[in-house]
């Protein structure tokens, strides 16, 4: 069929599989805006606030230290760094260690080379 009526105005009949409905979407605001009615504009802005001041307390130690590389621009709420000279073996044991003593969740990453200056 090539840019024709379809359905019930082609003098078929109406195909649901034709019909987008709506109502059979989902609303994905749903969860954002049951939480502002519930707890207001004020919590999550003061969260936002908390989670970032987290993310700057974990960043600020690591920048000064010997043995420790910020690998970026501390953005949101990604801090990437990796311990000098450590292996591939290392991280995942400082990782699992920081994990199961509930110090921190951290997650690896890959870099690529690093931009040039401009980009």
């Amino acid at each position: 069929m090539t840019g024709g009526r379809r359905g019930e105005a082609a003098g078929g009949a109406s195909s649901t599989l034709t019909v987008a409905n709506p109502a059979s979407r989902s609303f994905k605001a749903w969860k954002v805006w049951s939480a502002l009615q519930a707890f207001g504009m004020d919590a999550f802005g003061a969260e936002i606030d908390h989670v970032l001041d987290l993310v700057q307390r974990m960043a600020d130690p690591i920048e000064p230290a010997p043995d420790l590389e910020l690998m970026g621009h501390v953005s949101l709420t990604a801090v990437c760094f990796r311990i000098g000279g450590a292996t591939e073996a290392a991280h995942r044991a400082v990782r699992a260690a920081l994990s199961d003593e509930g110090t921190a969740l951290l997650g690896p990453a890959r870099l690529g080379p690093p931009r040039p200056e401009g980009l």
